[in-house]
């Protein structure tokens, strides 16, 4: 096994060599794979940097997508279930101890995932200033 391509933006890290159930779910090369076999969840814990009561976005990459479908969950929050090839957001509030999941039944590649801190949209505060020569 290796480990799953994690993109360390400002929020943690994931080490899925230890972190995950058999059920279906198997760490090849840089990848997540699921087989169709039956349904299942891979769970892993978050590391670094997560902040309780912080709102982060989970994006991850799904390819070789055959059947099925694909949903990561954090804590008690249920995500989409993704039933195609893609590029997926979740945003959700992280708890301490919250465990990071994927749930499939289906067969597909999980070849990206990346966490941030989610960026709302502030409200626009700005200012303009101007400097008038003659009154100085």
């Amino acid at each position: 096994m290796s480990t799953l391509i994690i993109t360390l933006g400002q929020t943690a890290l994931v080490d899925p060599r230890t972190e995950y159930a058999d059920s279906g779910w198997v760490i090849s090369g840089k990848y997540a794979v699921h087989s169709p076999c039956y349904p299942g969840t891979t769970e892993y814990t978050p590391v670094l940097l997560l902040q309780d009561g912080v709102d982060y976005d989970f994006t991850y990459v799904v390819d070789s997508y055959t059947v099925g479908g694909v949903r990561l969950d954090l804590g008690a929050n249920t995500g989409t279930l993704r039933s195609s090839a893609g590029t997926f957001t979740e945003t959700y509030t992280y708890t301490t101890g919250d465990k990071l999941k994927f749930y499939s039944d289906g067969g597909l590649r999980v070849t990206l995932l990346q966490i941030s801190k989610h960026l709302e949209a502030a409200a626009d505060n700005s200012q303009t200033f101007a400097f008038n020569e003659v009154n100085k």
